[in-house]
């Protein structure tokens, strides 16, 4: 059986998509999406004035930042296809996410590297449970091009 390859433009609503599914299972409401074909996606957060992350919040921001890159890599485990060089923790998503926890921590790597694993594995989990619902989103995506929060919340709950 051969490789698969997955075309960037489909990874990249799955790593949009990705970062939505996080979101929502954290209980943080997404107001909109909206995924360009020849740019970057555009997913504006909003977290709503009733939710307290307290002494949640490094967690939450780690595995959302996280969720996109493992959603790419979850795709193409899933296809069969090779990631490219440069992926995982080198994008985009995984500099600004080191960047967050070199400014945010007292310097301690091990601990840092430690809250850093267990988030990806968090946001991994989460991912897994939710897949049908990262799929149902990239496939929006690719049809409307922008998801409104109501949308989002019906794709993400499986109503038709």
């Amino acid at each position: 059986m051969g490789t698969v390859t997955v075309n960037k433009e489909e990874r990249r609503r799955y790593h949009e998509a990705g970062h939505v599914i996080v979101c929502r299972a954290l209980g943080v409401a997404v107001e909109s999406l909206n995924f360009k074909p020849a740019g970057p996606g555009d997913t504006s957060v909003k977290v709503p004035d009733t939710l307290d992350l307290g002494d949640n919040k490094p967690e939450c921001i780690l595995q959302i930042f996280m969720a996109g890159i493992l959603a790419d890599e979850l795709l193409c485990d899933r296809r069969g296809s090779p990631l490219r060089a440069g992926s995982g923790f080198f994008g985009e998503d995984g500099a600004k996410c080191l960047q967050w926890l070199n400014e945010s921590s007292a310097g301690d790597r091990q601990a840092q590297r430690r809250l850093l694993d267990e988030q990806i594995e968090e946001a991994r989990r989460k991912l897994l449970a939710n897949w049908p619902a990262v799929e149902r989103v990239a496939a929006a995506l690719q049809e409307h091009g922008t998801l409104t929060s109501e949308q989002i919340d019906a794709l993400v709950s499986g109503a038709p």
